[in-house]
């Protein structure tokens, strides 16, 4: 079974993509979206 991939955009504009949502910085979950494929 796949994990979802999830990503978020930091400060500085740049995209940082994840399979783990729990490592997100607190600061960026609300910013925090699945990546649909």
């Amino acid at each position: 079974m796949n994990n979802p991939i999830y990503y978020y955009v930091d400060e500085k504009g740049k995209v940082h993509y994840t399979q783990f949502p729990q490592t997100v910085p607190l600061k960026y979950k609300s910013t925090l979206r699945p990546l649909n494929p």
